[in-house]
Order: structure tokens, then sequence, then C-alpha cells
């Protein structure tokens, strides 16, 4: 979804390292000592429920580790993954709260104060502070997951004008360059639409460039180029590139 720097996270891990051994789980007070936790990258699931959109942060050993509030668009709850993506490396971030039942969770807060996610509940405080170790883990291993690899991807990335994202075949070359886009959220939007759309050879159209080789672009319904391909030595390859995108998108991975 993102290029980030594992220097970074490697940066953050020495700097926010915390003496616990356990890892959240969908119960009380429960801690997972599996290597899994740390051996295998995070993932974020999204779904969408009675018109509602919500996410959850998963640890490599299945444990959910974050839950969203729901979002009324899909936009607005790919905003609510990247501020948790820009938040949830730093235990600073965390806040243990008590609930109305005497029992506490965490919440993911962002700079300006609003809660992003939080977790399961757990009876002590020394548990709801323990699980935020868990929390940043899961958040570092997820962004180095994504920082190792960009084969059958869609990776949202900075542009001249703001953002934009590119489309990977499976041996990570480029296939497909999206327009900017104003915002991040936007251009994953418009990364998820893409997958969801550009299955249809109709909504394609070839041409030629002014070098004399050939790209084709990707149309929305409203005939507003989504992206564009590498160039073409024929027209007949670069018809043979947008087959073969066709067929790699449902297998892209977006998050």
């Amino acid at each position: 979804m993102r290029k980030t720097s594992f220097l970074g996270i490697l940066l953050v891990a020495i700097l926010g390292t915390f003496s616990v051994t356990g890892c959240a789980t969908t119960g009380d007070d429960q801690f997972d000592d599996e290597d899994g936790e740390s051996t295998i990258p995070a993932t974020m699931d999204l779904w969408s429920t009675n018109g509602q959109w919500y996410f959850h942060l998963v640890s490599g050993n299945g444990n959910t580790l974050m839950t969203s509030e729901g979002y009324s668009t899909r936009m607005a709850a790919l905003n609510g993954i990247i501020s948790v993506l820009d938040n949830g490396a730093y235990a600073e971030r965390y806040s243990v709260v008590k609930g109305a039942t005497g029992k506490y969770h965490l919440n993911l807060v962002a700079a300006n104060g609003e809660t992003i996610a939080s977790t399961q509940t757990y009876s002590t405080k020394s548990n709801a502070t323990r699980a935020i170790g868990s929390c940043v883990r899961g958040v570092q291993t997820y962004l180095a997951g994504w920082d190792a690899t960009t084969a059958n991807r869609a990776q949202v990335i900075p542009s001249e004008s703001g953002w934009r994202f590119n489309v990977y075949a499976a041996n990570g070359a480029v296939v497909l360059t999206s327009e900017s886009y104003t915002t991040e959220a936007a251009a994953l939007n418009g990364a998820f639409s893409t997958v969801e759309n550009g299955v249809s050879v109709a909504a394609y159209e070839t041409r030629q460039a002014a070098n004399g080789q050939y790209y084709f672009v990707l149309k929305a319904a409203n005939s507003e180029i989504v992206g564009t391909s590498q160039m073409y030595s024929t027209k007949a390859s670069a018809e043979r590139g947008r087959d073969a995108l066709i067929a790699l998108l449902p297998t892209i991975e977006l998050l």
C-alpha cells in the first residue's frame, strides 16, 4: 500500500522497545509468546457490513490487535487505516482507558486527539499497558512487510502534485501508473476501484505516442483517465499488456 523507510521502522523498534513478552488476543488478558508475532508480518483487513466500513489489524499469529469504529465510506476507512500506520508504531500514541465496567482497553490516538482504533478489554491496567508493545510491533511488521516487495501489489507513493499508485506484476515491474490524487486515501481508493472496475476490455483504450510507440489507458465511467501503461513497440504488444493486466488485477494485494 505504501513505500516506507525500513531503516525508520528499525529505529522506531529500537527507541520504542518494551519489556513485553506477549501478544493481545481476542479474549481478556490472554497473551501469547508464539514466534509468529515477530517473524510474520501483521495484516490489515477491511470489510463493510450494514452500510458501514470497518478495519482491523491482525498480528502474525492471527490475533486481532486493533479494531476501528464504523465509517460511512470506504475512503474514510482507508484514511483511518493510513492514520493507524502513521501513528501506530509510536508507543506514546496509545492511551490506556478505563471503561464503565472497570476493565481497561487501549485507544490509538492521532496527533489531533482523535481516536483511530481500539483494542480488546483487559481486567487490569498493567495488562492493557503490556499490550502496547504488541500493537507497536504489529504496525512495524506490517510496514516492513510492505517495504519488502512490490510483487503483485498496488503501492501508493508520493507524486509531484500529491499521491499516485503503481500496479506491479509478479516480477515487480510496473504495469500501470495512476493519475495524481490530492490525498493518500484517495489514491488508495483509486487502486481499489481499479482492481474492481479494470477487468473489462471496454474500460481500456490503446493509443499511439508521438514517438511511434503504443500504450494503453484505463478510463473511468466518466471517461477520465485512471491510469497509464508503460510504452510498447507495437499496438499488438500493448494489447497483450492490457490483457495481462486484466488477468492480473484479481490477484493484486491492496492492503
